[in-house]
């Protein structure tokens, strides 16, 4: 009679075969299916009867590797230009996991000559989902250099199919760190034996069993960003630096507190404007052209009327009216000039400050945009009321010097100096004003 025969054996599913005990607690891939399958042989039937049980290894949560880089800029104006952080992100888990981002300034923002923040683009934080794996192998399927074997996880951890197919969040396109390496994932394709190949760009040696796959993934575009806020226009006058500081913070699920990158700087360098005063004059009595060199004029539209004005080289006896014209230049691509007003000094001990010269009691002309359209006059009934003072004041024919100072620029008014603007289109931006003296 023959005895019953009863063996019970322990299968592990074929991609893990291969794997050690100590590798399978530590760098066994999430949602890998372990099956273990018992089989009961009785009475000489080569048919057992069969238990299965099936485990799906569970995700370890882990932070990932962060790493935020700032940017450099030319500053040129409030808020402008805004610069993109890079964040770049590395898995550290064994599986898929969703990891949510966010933004902030932090200590070591300069304040000396500027107010910036770090700006989340995406306002209350983002999400970006890194995938990951452990190589594996079997007796059919061994990585290369050009090929990473990784478990074939449980169904719902394999998405799309084709040019889409993706395995534990790994997919065409993906760029991974294996092995001391970082590659690109070209291409995916799953084995009948349990096992998924990822087709890589070469790396320098074949990879193990039981190393990591993790995902790296940059930050969409845009999504961390960090602005100059507002220069100190004082600070703008010459060569100065901004620097903002930001840092990321990241939460997962499953893992207690947050992870914080490394402060990152951003800098925009102020470059101080190119800045000419020009002052012209005409013999308004004698039209007089000077002698070289400087008889070449430039020709000025004042109150409707060009006329040529000189640099140097001009005379006039006592009488003789002379009128001047002070130009303003500014010729910085980035910098406005604020609080912008044109002074000039008249020695009253040889000339009269002349009253009423472009008519309706208008004693001084100013054109705005510098080409003789668009222009104001200050009345002579109330000069120190309006853009136009002089001083001392009252007028003083008989005192030493008098100061004429006019605010100017864009919203300049009795009370306030307004904006010579940055060149516009490549374009200087200039205005000037033109007043008449008598020599006594």
């Amino acid at each position: 009679m023959q005895k019953s025969a009863r063996r019970l054996s322990a299968v592990l599913l074929p991609a893990l075969l291969s794997l050690s005990a100590a590798n399978a607690l530590a760098n066994t891939a999430a949602n890998t299916q372990i099956v273990n399958t018992a089989s009961l042989y009785y009475n000489g039937n080569p048919t057992p009867k069969i238990a299965q049980s099936t485990v799906t290894v569970g995700l370890v949560s882990s932070f990932p590797a962060l790493l935020l880089n700032g940017n450099t800029a030319a500053y040129q104006g409030t808020n402008t230009p805004i610069l993109n952080n890079s964040l770049i992100l590395t898995s550290s888990a064994n599986g898929p996991a969703v990891y949510h981002v966010t933004a902030a300034a932090v200590a070591g923002t300069n304040p000396t000559n500027a107010t910036g923040t770090a700006v989340l683009a995406a306002g209350g934080g983002f999400d970006i989902t890194l995938g990951a794996s452990v190589t594996t192998s079997s007796a059919a399927n061994q990585s290369t250099v050009t090929t990473l074997v990784i478990p074939t996880p449980d169904p719902t951890h394999v998405t799309g199919s084709g040019a889409t197919l993706a395995v534990n969040g790994l997919g065409k396109g993906s760029q991974v760190s294996v092995g001391g390496y970082t590659t690109t994932v070209n291409g995916v394709s799953l084995n009948v034996d349990g096992t998924t190949t990822l087709t890589i760009s070469a790396v320098g040696a074949p990879v193990a069993a039981g190393i990591p796959v993790f995902e790296i993934k940059t930050a969409p575009l845009n999504s961390i960003t960090a602005d100059p806020g507002t220069v100190d226009p004082a600070a703008a006058l010459a060569s100065s630096l901004i620097s903002v500081y930001s840092k990321v913070t990241v939460t997962t699920a499953g893992v207690t507190g947050t992870i914080d990158s490394s402060p990152a700087l951003s800098t925009w360098t102020t470059v101080a404007p190119t800045i000419d005063l020009i002052k012209y004059v005409r013999n308004v009595d004698t039209a007089l052209v000077p002698a070289a060199p400087c008889n070449t004029p430039t020709n000025f539209t004042v109150n409707g009327t060009s006329k040529p004005y000189y640099t140097c080289g001009m005379t006039g006896v006592s009488t003789n009216t002379l009128e001047y014209v002070v130009v303003a230049f500014n010729k910085s691509d980035t910098v406005d000039l604020t609080t912008t007003k044109l002074t000039d000094v008249l020695p009253t001990a040889y000339v009269t400050f002349k009253q009423g010269t472009y008519g309706s009691g208008n004693d001084v002309f100013y054109s705005a945009d510098g080409s003789g359209a668009g222009l104001v006059g200050f009345p002579a009934a109330a000069l120190n009321a309006n853009q136009a003072s002089l001083s001392p004041w009252p007028f003083q024919p008989n005192a030493t010097s008098t100061t004429l100072s006019v605010n100017v620029g864009a919203g300049a008014n009795s009370t306030s100096p307004g904006t010579i603007g940055k060149k516009v289109g490549g374009v200087p931006t200039s205005l000037f004003i033109a007043y008449q003296a008598i020599i006594k």
